[in-house]
């Protein structure tokens, strides 16, 4: 079964649509004590990575960062970059929602970097916001499906 790209008003939903701002960056070069000061802020589940020519380089939880954290003499000493990351393939705007749904499911990523053709981050897709997106445009999707063959019988009905 074909499946159907999830629209709104008829035009095909992108990464564009949904990705979200996001501002918590740290350059690669950053120590992991350093990273992890940051994660002390309730407001920052994740940071990207950005390497010295400002492209993304990927995302880091703390919780990657446990295994160097266990180990004080680490964490001065080692850079992000240095550690296991999610780094690429990123999402780009052009690419279907339904396609980044499912790369986001395959991958079990809660949280995927969107970058240019450059490798710039402009944004970030959410899992989240994303289920909620394709759910939507699901239900807009069956409901006009539902309604379509109503309008397509009328004209039939007074021909006869």
């Amino acid at each position: 079964m074909a499946s159907q790209t999830p629209s709104h008003a008829g035009f095909c939903l992108t990464v564009a649509d949904a990705m979200q701002p996001h501002t918590d960056q740290i350059a690669d070069d950053t120590t992991i004590d350093q990273a992890n000061d940051l994660f002390d802020d309730p407001r920052v589940p994740y940071l990207l990575v950005r390497d010295a020519a400002g492209r993304c380089e990927g995302l880091v939880t703390r919780s990657r960062l446990l295994v160097f954290l266990a180990r004080s003499w680490y964490t001065k000493r080692t850079f992000i970059r240095d550690t296991t990351h999610q780094r690429g393939p990123f999402a780009r705007p052009g690419m279907t929602l339904e396609r980044a749904d499912e790369a986001m499911r395959v991958g079990k990523l809660r949280v995927w970097p969107v970058v240019d053709d450059n490798g710039h981050l402009l944004g970030v897709l959410s899992a989240r916001h994303v289920e909620g997106l394709m759910t939507a445009t699901r239900q807009d999707s069956s409901s006009s499906a539902i309604r379509q063959p109503a309008a397509a019988a009328e004209p039939a009905l007074s021909a006869s």
